[in-house]
């Protein structure tokens, strides 16, 4: 009979406030992971390779989660840095109407006393021309309503399918601060018709935000138009300018 194995000394591990060492600790588990994938050579050769291989992807992973949180974070602080990429923009007023614009739109000078204020919006790469933002005013309870203007805007687009543009609009209608605003978005072919005048030249491949805002002092009337992938890179500013609209006296 083979003699008894001694038992293996027990190891006095040092105790504070209650809890084993961090040392300790991470020995023990150590030694938990050691004796499993032993126990898995025992029973099964094949087993035991599936174990060294989970455990090795386990490091693996721990340390790629890492790498990927650090990434994540250096994003976070590069967009909370820059101001240009979280979209900055500028607050303004004219007759009577507070708002904000992009800064990178460009306030040019109003050919007209009704054109309370106007901005170039730089053209997308590829585009013929740049856009162009008007605040129109026609003074107070002039301009008519909503849906006078919604039917005039219609009328300045055709649609590539004969369908009319009424059709291919779409309407949003909010209150903003106490304020009415009816926005429309629509694209087309436009051509330009000043109220009351004769149209101007057909312009395909044209894209129209515009927005009636009516209040006591208003109605003021919001218009951005130009080319289509100009106006589409303008959708996010002319939103976050209607958004930001109020009276101002």
């Amino acid at each position: 009979m083979p003699p008894l194995a001694k038992p293996a000394r027990q190891r006095n591990t040092p105790v504070e406030d209650g809890r084993q060492s961090e040392t300790d600790g991470d020995e023990a588990t150590t030694f938990e992971r050691t004796a499993r994938v032993g126990f898995a050579a025992l029973a099964s050769p094949a087993a035991a390779r599936r174990s060294r291989v989970t455990e090795r992807h386990r490091l693996a992973s721990g340390s790629a989660t890492q790498e990927v949180l650090g990434r994540v974070l250096a994003i976070l602080v590069l967009l909370l840095a820059t101001p240009a990429l979280a979209g900055e923009s500028a607050r303004t007023e004219a007759a009577g109407l507070r708002f904000s614009v992009p800064t990178a739109w460009a306030r040019t000078p109003a050919p007209s006393d009704v054109r309370a204020a106007q901005w170039k919006i730089p053209r997308a790469k590829d585009d013929p021309e740049d856009g162009e933002l008007v605040l129109f005013f026609f003074g107070k309870g002039k301009g008519g309503g909503a849906q006078d203007n919604l039917d005039r805007w219609y009328g300045q687009f055709t649609q590539p399918d004969g369908r009319p543009s009424r059709d291919a609009a779409v309407v949003t209608i909010r209150t903003v601060n106490g304020l009415r605003v009816t926005a429309v978005d629509l694209a087309g072919t436009y051509r330009s018709a000043p109220m009351g005048g004769e149209g101007g030249a057909s312009k395909p491949g044209y894209r129209m935000l515009a927005a009636v805002v009516e209040g006591e002092d208003g109605p003021w009337f919001l218009k951005a138009v130009g080319p289509a992938a100009t106006i589409a890179a303008a959708k996010t500013g002319f939103d976050a300018t209607i958004a930001s609209v109020e009276p101002h006296r």
